[in-house]
């Protein structure tokens, strides 16, 4: 899957980078930061556009903003959320959060394709919910 970060130089967006670059099915193909462009990140050089994108034909761009925001700016359907967390795992509250943030979704009529705890491992609430994936590898 070819996957696109918009943010990627900040704290969170670096590891995304990071852990799409590790994950053999993904391939790291676009950044998009316009406080960082020009920098290189995982052997992508970052770019201060959204267009880069497209031009980059992603499958999929992870976004580090509020759902509304990410439909209006991106014009996307589908969000992916990581949580962050170094050196947690993920805990039994991100089962809440990972409805109130489909019901979120939902409002603005974006679908919540998935939520990705990223700690000492990586976990995702939707697979302790019992929730079918909702894309395919």
């Amino acid at each position: 899957m070819r996957v696109g970060v918009n943010g990627a130089v900040g704290q969170m967006g670096r590891a995304v980078c990071a852990a799409v670059t590790a994950d053999a099915d993904l391939t790291l193909v676009a950044a998009v930061d316009r406080h960082g462009a020009g920098e290189e990140i995982n052997d992508v050089v970052v770019a201060e556009q959204l267009q880069a994108f497209a031009d980059a034909e992603c499958d999929v761009v992870v976004d580090f903003t509020v759902a509304e925001s990410a439909r209006t700016t991106l014009g996307v359907a589908g969000l992916v959320v990581a949580s962050i967390r170094p050196n947690v795992d993920f805990e039994i509250s991100d089962l809440a959060r990972w409805h109130e943030a489909d019901r979120s979704c939902w409002e603005s009529d974006i679908e919540l394709v998935e939520w990705f705890v990223v700690g000492t491992s990586i976990s995702c609430p939707r697979e302790f919910c019992g929730v079918p994936a909702r894309w395919r590898r």
